[in-house]
């Protein structure tokens, strides 16, 4: 199961399921279950292979994760960040 989010609206997609992600909406994913997930993804217009494993560089490297690394390489890329949400001040 691939949580995804896009906008403010969070889904869990099954095998056999799909979302759709027009373009200018904030969107995300990721796993956060015990089991791998895969997910097939196509991107128009294409921004390559190449910057996904820049992106997954960055984001993997040792260490905290640089903010103006990501930045750099996703600018590269064509794809802009979301600012980041402030943390929730519920205790």
């Amino acid at each position: 199961m691939l949580r995804c989010t896009v906008d403010d609206e969070t889904c869990h997609l099954r095998p056999g399921q799909r979302m759709y992600t027009s373009r200018g909406s904030v969107h995300a994913f990721n796993n956060p279950h015990d089991s791998p997930a895969r997910a097939s993804i196509n991107v128009t217009p294409d921004i390559g292979a190449r910057c996904f494993r820049d992106i997954a560089g960055v984001a993997g490297a040792p260490g905290r994760l640089s903010p103006a690394k990501m930045a750099a390489v996703t600018t590269r890329c064509g794809v802009v960040l979301a600012p980041a949400k402030p943390a929730d001040a519920t205790p």
